[in-house]
């Protein structure tokens, strides 16, 4: 079977799910090819059979007079800027054939899905978070999705929550549900073997990441508890706003921002952390997380969590973990949670650790995700 998967930028490195897919899906036998607008990170991601679809380079003038227009005359329409692409993907299709077209988020789903109408390819279309929650916010993208639930296609999303969420705009019964899998091989497991004092938190520095409420949270257990220690890895716009709420609540000597590190680099974190921390929650403009990817990774090497009752998060904890859950953007609930944690024994932290790599190995293994997917690319064959 070949399948042709467009993503407008492959491959940035703050989306390792999608590449771990491709290389998984191409474990399993699936011909893999990748049409893309902008090609990036192509030695730290190396992968066969990637086309660059660009109709001139970045500082022709038609390109720059284009985006001009797009982004400041007709604002929410990226329509006008995406007609300069469409043909030669077009035309990349009909050269390709392939059995069938998979678009990654929501925004290259709208790119091709008169591609995929037009050449009678079966089609499926994969969101993840911003792609769900954020963009809907806006009519231009309500009234794109619910024109493309009209034609054939198959929806994956990343959770129930999604799935329940994007019935909305899609027929229920064209939205699947395929996790977000690790490779658990990739992930040491191993047993607390004491109380916690080291936390970790992982993301961009966004406000649906909701680090201004873990620090404000970390500020109220340091209190009580001096010796906690939490390192913070990311980078994003909100990164300032972080330094000086640390500064302002004196946590300098407690709360450390890391700034963005090798994937390598971010495993031994997780690895010489006691617990993991994220917060997340709803932002302002609408946006919400899917299932973030770093609370498969903290509980597959076996770390305790601390989240927050937000979007698909839920799914991702097993049973014995739910009543670390709390309540997003409070402060307080969120500080009881992590005291419930902190006052955990032991052999309680490793059976809750347990508890998580098994989760992870049962719901949120990519093995198992892939065999999802390519069932639904033979479904929609048929």
């Amino acid at each position: 079977m070949k399948v042709v998967h467009f993503r407008k930028i492959f491959s940035q490195l703050t989306e390792t799910f999608v590449y771990d897919l491709l290389v998984e899906l191409d474990k399993q036998k699936i011909e893999n090819h990748i049409v893309t607008i902008q090609r990036r990170n192509s030695v730290k991601r190396p992968f066969p059979n990637v086309e660059v679809a660009i109709p001139f380079g970045k500082s022709n003038p038609k390109r720059l007079i284009r985006k001009f227009i797009g982004k400041y005359i007709i604002h929410q329409h990226p329509m006008y800027m995406w007609k300069a692409s469409q043909k030669k993907v077009y035309d990349l299709m009909i050269e390709k054939k392939p059995d069938v077209i998979h678009a990654h988020f929501g925004r290259g789903g709208a790119y091709m899905a008169p591609i995929a109408q037009s050449l009678n390819i079966p089609f499926v279309i994969s969101f993840h978070g911003h792609d769900a929650f954020g963009l809907t916010k806006k009519k231009f993208w309500r009234e794109q999705y619910k024109a493309i639930g009209k034609q054939e296609v198959t929806i994956t999303c990343v959770s129930e929550y999604m799935k329940n969420y994007l019935s909305n705009y899609f027929p229920e019964k064209k939205i699947r549900v395929v996790h977000v899998g690790k490779k658990l091989d990739n992930y040491s497991f191993s047993l607390p073997e004491k109380k916690i004092e080291n936390w970790l938190s992982i993301g961009r520095f966004k406000e649906k990441k909701g680090f201004d409420d873990t620090i404000k949270a970390f500020s109220q257990i340091v209190e009580k508890y001096p010796n906690q220690k939490l390192r913070i890895i990311g980078e994003g716009k909100l990164k300032s706003k972080m330094k000086k709420l640390i500064k302002k609540l004196n946590l300098e000597k407690n709360v450390y921002l890391l700034g963005s590190l090798p994937h390598a680099e971010v495993k031994q974190e997780l690895q010489s952390a006691d617990a993991f921390i994220l917060t997340s929650k709803t932002a302002k403009n609408g946006d919400m997380e899917g299932v973030p990817t770093v609370l498969m990774e903290a509980q597959a090497v076996g770390k305790p969590c601390v989240s927050t009752l937000h979007s698909g998060i839920p799914e991702v904890f097993p049973d014995c973990s739910q009543s670390f859950l709390a309540e997003e953007k409070n402060i307080d609930n969120i500080v009881q949670k992590m005291e419930a944690l902190l006052s955990c024994s032991v052999e309680k932290l490793q059976k809750i650790s347990q508890a998580g790599r098994e989760k992870i190995m049962q719901d949120f293994n990519i093995e198992k995700e892939a065999k999802k997917l390519i069932q639904i690319y033979h479904d929609s064959l048929a």
